[in-house]
């Protein structure tokens, strides 16, 4: 007869936790993949494996430490048979009780199955008589919406009739009202040009590309700043050339025009046309002065 604690390497009062311990090890040790197929190693795994079956389970164990006592004491034919018979009540006493279990068990799932469909069909007639409630309140909510509208519509309409009336009453007015409109919109036509935007001087106001540049200087210089750079426009558009003066102490307005981030094209046309006539030079130079509000260069 087989030991089994002998195969393991364990002692025959060894735990059920220690007697896997020692299966789980010798099973990486021997398994067959891990040594080429060997017989010898298929053998052993077999018997570990069997062991292992064995005596991880109480009941096979207990009959197992049984068996192995009396083979120890050298046990003749007819006590073994009366072994045998001893071990099948108690197989048929633990298959009894094991299926007394199962029993037991089906019939609590079998009732936790009714009482668990009860409870869906006490479940769906809550749903149902919910939902039926709701459509009832939604239904006089419905009700009660459409009755306010027509108050609502009602009164809008008492409204409205009240207002035709007041615009009958008031069309004369209107009439009145459109009529002297037109005669102030005739009288704004007439006198348009001489309300135009008094701060742009008509002069600058013919030559769009130089009013174009002078709203970008105001953008981009400072008020203090503003006579000195107009200063600096007129005497590069004249003379194509800055005073070192200017470059000392104003270089950020010097790169305004050097960069031509200012546009001087505009300013040079109008030098290279007027040139020769002083008097339309002098006038730009005081139009622009008057334009940025400054007494003088």
């Amino acid at each position: 007869m087989k030991n089994y604690y002998y195969i393991l390497g364990v002692h025959n009062s060894a735990t059920v936790q220690e007697i896997k311990s020692a299966y789980r090890k010798l099973a990486v040790r021997l398994h067959p993949d891990k040594n080429s197929g060997d017989k010898f190693f298929e053998e052993r795994f077999k018997d570990i494996k069997e062991a292992y079956e064995t005596l991880s389970d109480d009941l096979t164990k207990n009959n197992y430490d049984i068996k192995l006592r009396l083979h120890s004491r050298g046990v003749n034919h007819d006590e073994l048979k009366k072994y045998q018979d001893l071990l099948k009540r108690k197989y048929k006493e633990e298959l009894k009780k094991r299926e007394e279990d199962i029993k037991k068990k089906y019939r609590t799932l079998e009732q936790n199955s009714k009482d668990e469909a009860e409870k869906r069909k006490k479940w769906k007639e809550a749903v149902r008589s919910a939902e039926e409630s709701k459509r009832k309140n939604e239904k006089q909510k419905m009700l009660n919406e459409i009755e306010s509208y027509k108050k609502l519509l009602l009164q809008k309409d008492q409204r409205l009739k009240s207002m035709k009336q007041k615009l009958l009453a008031t069309e004369e007015d209107i009439i009145k009202a459109r009529k002297d409109v037109s005669l102030l919109i005739s009288e704004i036509n007439k006198h348009k040009t001489e309300y135009a935007d008094k701060r742009v001087p008509g002069f600058l106001q013919e030559n769009p590309e130089i009013l174009k540049e002078l709203v970008k200087i105001k953008s981009l210089v400072s008020r203090k700043d503003m006579g000195t750079f107009i200063a600096m426009v007129l005497q590069y558009a004249g003379t194509r050339s800055l005073s070192s003066k200017y470059g000392r102490e104003h270089p950020h307005l010097v790169h305004l025009i050097l960069k031509d981030t200012v546009r001087m094209r505009p300013f040079k046309m109008f030098y290279a046309k007027h040139k020769n006539d002083p008097k339309t030079i002098s006038d730009l130079k005081k139009q622009l002065l008057f334009y940025f509000d400054h007494s003088r260069i």
